[in-house]
């Protein structure tokens, strides 16, 4: 058995026992060419970002009603999501060539939805071990597909908050399956950027607008629009609709969608799920052409499944209890409790 870089050998077992499927690769000078990126693409896209964020807060300032309010918050929520987005690209170090920038831009957006980079490690660990029962992310999607009523008490669970709210309390009370509380873990010290940042922002809303604002078009639309968001979109990516024999491979997919839906579900590129978890080192501009090239490859679709569209997938195909899963793969109970733990970019 063979046990590679930065691989366990119970990892290395886990991988032997599992039957071995084609996927598709690309040649090293296609790849080469796929890696290469600058700094002036990303820069601008995170001015973008911020640049919406401060107008939507101004429009809202310029225009309070309840009507403006709810507009913004839809806004701001995808935007929130974009900024998980912006530093999952930092995670991956695929921001900026300059790491101390790439690390520095990605715990900014971070701190500013409540994140920091330490993220970096739990992320990894999920591209490690997808599908796999160690997959972080797995509690998220593994109760999909699931019947229309499930699907309806999940999105109020996301959409009012109660989800969020509900994930940070059981993460300050975590304890081990015994019942024993968990070691205590190092102090992560973004935390202190993070407050520092919140405080920051929230200053910024009191002189501009005023500080109300920070709750009802920051902190109410990062738990309810951005977390819904974020986990649907989750839910989109690898809920397993067929069983290839391979943990992995069975939750592998791509949406392919518009740019209202791209907007809101998949921003710089993330409908290209499939092609980031074959080639984590390629960054977000790039994906579309290695789309493009690994789809012209016989192998991709038989390991890959590609879906038209975010809204269409998850309400057609997995608010049903469809028997396209394997055989030993039992649907959930439609009574189970809606997912909680933490969500991945």
């Amino acid at each position: 058995m063979t046990v590679l870089a930065g691989q366990s050998p119970a990892d290395a077992s886990k991988a032997a026992a599992i039957p071995s499927l084609p996927r598709p690769r690309l040649p090293r000078d296609q790849l080469a060419a796929l890696r290469e990126h600058g700094n002036v693409r990303p820069a601008l896209h995170v001015a973008g970002v911020l640049a919406m964020i401060a107008a939507t807060i101004a429009l809202f300032t310029w225009l309070p009603h309840v009507l403006t309010l709810v507009v913004c918050c839809l806004i701001i929520g995808a935007l929130q999501h974009h900024l998980s987005i912006i530093q999952h690209e930092a995670i991956h170090y695929l921001l900026f060539t300059n790491r101390r920038i790439n690390n520095f831009v990605g715990a900014l957006t971070g701190h500013l939805i409540f994140f920091t980079m330490s993220y970096r490690w739990v992320h990894w660990e999920h591209h490690r071990q997808l599908g796999h029962d160690d997959d972080p992310d797995l509690p998220n999607y593994v109760d999909y597909p699931n019947d229309i009523g499930y699907v309806a008490r999940d999105f109020l669970w996301h959409i009012t908050g109660l989800a969020a709210v509900t994930q940070f309390v059981r993460q300050s009370r975590a304890k081990s399956p015994d019942g024993a509380e968990q070691k205590k873990r190092p102090f992560d010290r973004g935390l202190i950027g993070v407050a520092f940042t919140q405080l920051i922002l929230l200053g910024l809303f009191a002189w501009f607008s005023r500080w109300e604002v920070y709750v009802l078009l920051w902190i109410v639309p990062l738990l309810t629009v951005a977390k819904s968001l974020t986990h649907f979109r989750n839910v989109a990516e690898h809920a397993q609709l067929r069983d290839l024999g391979d943990p992995t491979l069975s939750r592998l997919r791509t949406v392919l969608c518009g740019p209202v839906e791209g907007f809101f579900f998949a921003p710089m590129n993330f409908n290209y799920h499939a092609e980031h978890h074959f080639y984590t080192g390629i960054p977000y501009h790039q994906l579309p052409r290695c789309y493009e090239l690994l789809s012209a490859r016989p192998e991709y679709a038989d390991v890959v499944e590609v879906e038209r569209g975010y809204m269409r997938f998850l309400l057609g195909r997995l608010c049903l209890k469809p028997n396209a899963r394997g055989p030993a793969d039992a649907m959930p109970d439609a009574g189970s409790s809606p997912p909680s733990s933490r969500e991945a970019a």
